[in-house]
Parts: structure tokens; C-alpha cells; sequence
């Protein structure tokens, strides 16, 4: 399992830690599924999850450190997704202009177009979370 730790959990947020390890990936969906059935009433977001996945591959990708921390919020009808990782990266995230024939690259590029914000920012103490605003319901 790649699970750290249960931070809090309640039916308008969930937080966990994760290793960061590309397996982790999948446990943050899994982890956001099942948060999501119950936030939103089984009205489950599929562009959530691909924001979650997206989010995650690039702090386990380009962060370099230990662990990853994954936030997720309901806000009436968004989702608010934060993951916050160790800001090993001398930069930070960007949306790519990736090749017609590059297998990376188009990660950010899919999370601007399916979410209503996102944005970074980097804290005092080094850890860098980016984050995606992702409108669910009507």
C-alpha cells in the first residue's frame, strides 16, 4: 500500500499523504473516488480524477522528494484539488508545448483545459502546492 497516512476526512474534505512513488497514482484516485462518491452523492467528476492523476504524476515525476500530500475540497458545485509536494523542482510547474510525437508533456496542458482555475504556489518552507478548480455539478 502506498498510503503514509489518513490525515482528516469528512463528507467537504479529504486530505492524505502518499510516497511518492508512480504507484501512488493510482491510490490517489482510488482515495478520490471513494471521497468523491460521498461528497457528491455518487455525481462522480471523471474530470476530477484526471486532474487528481495528472497532479499527482507530476509531484512524484518532478519533485524529487519523499512524499506527497493530495487535498480535496467540496465547494457547492466545485472540487478543489491541491497536491503539495516536497518543491525539490528549481521550477515550477508549467503548462508544456509537447511535439505531436512526445509521449509527456500534455499533463497541464489537459488540466487547464478541464478545470475552471489552477495555479501554484510555493511555501515559506519550501513545499510547493498545485492546485486545479474543477467545476461538478449543474
Amino acid at each position: 500500500m502506498t498510503r503514509v497516512s489518513q490525515i482528516k476526512t469528512d463528507v467537504t474534505c479529504v486530505s492524505f499523504e502518499l510516497a511518492a512513488r508512480l504507484e501512488s497514482v493510482a491510490e490517489a484516485r482510488h482515495q478520490a473516488l471513494d471521497w468523491l462518491r460521498q461528497a457528491t452523492r455518487g455525481a462522480v467528476a471523471d474530470d476530477v480524477l484526471l486532474i487528481v492523476s495528472e497532479l499527482v504524476t507530476n509531484a512524484v515525476v518532478h519533485s524529487g522528494g519523499a512524499t506527497i500530500c493530495c487535498d480535496l475540497r467540496l465547494m457547492g458545485s466545485l472540487v478543489h484539488v491541491g497536491v503539495t509536494d516536497e518543491g525539490v523542482s528549481p521550477t515550477g510547474p508549467a503548462v508544456g508545448q509537447p511535439d505531436d510525437d512526445d509521449d509527456s508533456g500534455r499533463g497541464l496542458l489537459l488540466v487547464s483545459m478541464l478545470c475552471v482555475r489552477w495555479g501554484a504556489a510555493q511555501s515559506a518552507s519550501g513545499r510547493r502546492t498545485t492546485w486545479a478548480t474543477v467545476r461538478v455539478g449543474g
